[in-house]
């Protein structure tokens, strides 16, 4: 009987491996954009009550979903598909920042 182990590396990819090691998959999620996803980095998605969009910060990962958390007062998580967000970074997010305080 196989089983399989996940291993989160710095660079954000889960790697699944089965106990035999004969077969490595290497799971690396990417954005609604098809940009390669990485714990830390900071996202847009939609909050489903509100639909309102959040930015968001990715937390961790399984080998399916992404799990982020948000907040205005207090911090929340949620565990959703990488192709339901966008990564943002540079000048998109330091102007978002800027414009909240």
């Amino acid at each position: 009987m196989n089983t399989l182990s996940q291993t989160l590396t710095e660079n954000g990819p889960v790697v699944v491996q089965d106990s035999s090691l004969e077969n490595l998959v290497n799971i690396q999620h990417k954005d609604f954009l098809g940009r390669k996803l990485s714990i830390g980095d900071r996202v847009v998605i939609m909050h489903d009550l509100h639909k309102k969009f959040r930015l968001a910060q990715v937390v961790s990962f399984t080998d399916k979903k992404v799990k982020v958390k948000y907040g205005d007062r207090r911090w929340d998580t949620k565990t959703t598909e990488s192709h339901r967000m966008i990564r943002v970074e540079g000048p998109d997010l330091t102007w978002y920042l800027i414009s909240q305080s």
